[in-house]
């Protein structure tokens, strides 16, 4: 293990993923709240720690959300965030 960067047993939800980016240096991590919110917050790794990159991305659906996932790309300059939103439809939103 090189970094130790979030005990799972204090992640709450039913459903959470995590990526990085090629060079490791970047992590995102998304996790569905509930029923229907989503939260995505990214990591960048400074001086062996990981600080958090912006603020937090919370989506929120009139819908039961599930199969989440989230993706950097190989920069680490972009996150999406892909979801079932319980109605038939698969949503990805780029940020």
């Amino acid at each position: 293990t090189l970094y130790k960067f979030i005990n799972i047993t204090e992640m709450s939800s039913r459903e959470a993923k995590i990526d990085i980016n090629e060079d490791g240096e970047r992590l995102v991590r998304g996790e569905i709240l509930g029923r229907s919110t989503i939260n995505v917050m990214a990591y960048k790794l400074e001086n062996a720690s990981w600080t958090q990159m912006g603020q937090e991305i919370e989506i929120t659906s009139t819908n039961q959300v599930s199969n989440l996932n989230c993706k950097f790309n190989s920069a680490g300059n972009r996150v999406a965030v892909g979801y079932y939103d319980g109605y038939g439809a698969n949503t990805i939103q780029v940020f």
